[in-house]
């Protein structure tokens, strides 16, 4: 998914596979490194998640 160093998608099953909770609103969470610190990001289905 990371393309120039960077990651940019939309949040959703399509993206992602099986919804594991149809009808249930739901966080992908992610963790990374990034110029040596350790970051977070939150995004809520539907949006889409960018990182550096």
């Amino acid at each position: 998914m990371m393309r120039d160093g960077a990651v940019t998608v939309n949040v959703s099953n399509r993206s992602f596979g099986i919804d594991p909770a149809p009808s249930a609103d739901k966080v992908l969470i992610v963790i990374y490194r990034f110029q040596g610190g350790e970051q977070a990001t939150a995004v809520r289905e539907g949006n889409t998640l960018s990182i550096p």
